[in-house]
């Protein structure tokens, strides 16, 4: 049964708030929100405490002191740090993972492609400051991803970022059906796209530069198909999860092994997503 139609015959209860995400991303491309409002206040620390035990036991401030004291080499995001710390394998109970999967994160997301969507990929990072004068290389520059006309980035923040952070920052309207779409159009066979950052200045007005900076916890939803940067960071660090979705005709491949051990009980979407 295709996507579209397992939509809009299983369409779930949505709440207020995911459907105020899901809006926003069909105007804009992008919408924020918290941990707290999307599932309540208990998940957070959970999360925090997680991601503090890997730091800890992976010796990851080590690793970011490597690469602050090494020269910077253009090689593509070499400013980032890995923080999962082993293969990627589907983990039903790992708490990132059911973060992912969750019905409020698959709600806004179904909702916002109009169909069931296709889990892809998850990756946590620890984006490490540049030296002060920099210039932006690789996901730092704007770009646009070109593995589906439309598809959902998920980026959790889990430390606090401010403007000296590097956070995710987009161009509202550059998604598909977007108002600034006509000026950067889909182009699937491009490995990534880097407009003129002097065209958007002269041609993006202000106001729909939206620069998501936020508390650990921060929730950004965003279609990347859109244009848009991130990881610019010149004095704090930022750990931020990220998960990927697709429509089912995405030319992007699964990123993570499946899980030998899926619940028997595994809710019928997610069985679609990760299959």
């Amino acid at each position: 049964m295709p996507a579209v139609i397992r939509h809009a015959f299983r369409r779930p209860a949505v709440t207020a708030e995911e459907s105020r995400l899901a809006e926003l991303l069909r105007r804009d491309g992008v919408a924020l929100t918290h941990l707290d409002d999307l599932f309540g206040p208990d998940l957070k620390p959970a999360l925090r405490a997680w991601v503090a035990d890997q730091r800890i036991r992976l010796g990851i401030d080590e690793r970011i002191r490597a690469v602050r004291d090494s020269p910077i080499d253009g090689k593509k995001d070499s400013f980032l740090v890995d923080l999962w710390g082993g293969p990627h394998i589907l983990d039903f109970n790992h708490p990132l993972l059911r973060t992912s999967l969750s019905d409020p994160m698959l709600n806004v997301v179904s909702a916002y492609l109009g169909m069931w969507p296709k889990f892809r990929e998850f990756w946590l990072h620890v984006t490490v400051p540049v030296p002060t004068g920099t210039n932006p290389y690789a996901s730092q520059r704007w770009h646009a991803d070109p593995d589906d006309r439309r598809m959902v980035k998920t980026f959790l923040y889990l430390s606090d970022v401010d403007e000296t952070a590097g956070p995710f920052t987009y161009i509202r309207g550059t998604q598909e059906g977007g108002r600034w779409r006509h000026l950067f159009p889909f182009a699937p066979k491009q490995r990534s796209r880097h407009p003129d950052p002097a065209f958007i200045e002269r041609t993006i007005p202000p106001e729909d530069i939206f620069i998501a900076t936020g508390n650990a916890g921060s929730l950004v939803f965003c279609d990347t198909s859109g244009i848009h940067r991130g990881g610019y960071a010149t004095a704090k660090e930022r750990v931020m999860y990220t998960s990927v979705f697709t429509t089912p005709g995405s030319a992007r491949a699964t990123q993570y092994a499946p899980s030998a051990r899926a619940p028997a009980d595994l809710d019928p979407r997610v069985r679609y997503a990760v299959a």
